[in-house]
């Protein structure tokens, strides 16, 4: 990222020969690296995008990550225990089969004719 070039490109990439941006996940800009560094030193960041949380090793992880699984869980067990109970209402005989009946003939009697 020197002289004009993209200053996201800080990270010397020994394949290509030219400067890449960091590899770090959820990283908005990286630690300028030079050339002949390698390790860990090499792939480290600044900045952490706005959902991100820059940690002392340089990486970033989600800030809502517990809040996410958390969510996600309850969403799960709801939809479990709604499967559940429409399985439970599926599986139960019909006791009143005239008033189902009778209930078809009116919804049919409702439609409009054309």
């Amino acid at each position: 990222g020197l002289v004009g070039t993209d200053p996201n490109k800080t990270i010397p990439d020994e394949d290509d020969w030219t400067c890449r941006t960091c590899k770090v996940p959820g990283c908005a800009e990286c630690v300028d690296s030079r050339p002949g560094e390698g390790g860990p030193q090499l792939e480290r960041c600044k900045a952490c995008m706005f959902t991100y949380h820059l940690k002392a090793d340089g990486t970033c992880t989600p800030k809502f990550q517990l809040f996410s699984y958390s969510v996600i869980a309850v969403i799960i067990v709801v939809s479990l225990f709604v499967l559940g109970w429409y399985i439970s209402i599926w599986g139960k005989p019909i006791v009143n089969q005239a008033g189902a009946d009778y209930g078809d003939y009116c919804r049919t009697q409702a439609m409009v004719q054309h």
